[in-house]
């Protein structure tokens, strides 16, 4: 038996989602960014600041 794959919608229309437009706001993502290094500044700062 012989496999045979399709590409997927997604990979072909990255910004659709059933047939709708999904637009992603890019400064949304940068702020996940900005999230996790206060989160690794705060988990570092004490050590730096003992050692």
């Amino acid at each position: 038996m012989k496999v045979s794959y399709r590409a997927s919608d997604k990979s072909q229309k990255p910004t659709q989602d059933r047939g709708i437009d999904v637009q992603y706001a890019g400064a949304k993502r940068g702020g996940y960014r900005g999230r996790w290094y206060l989160l690794l500044l705060l988990v570092i700062a004490p050590v730096v600041i003992v050692g």
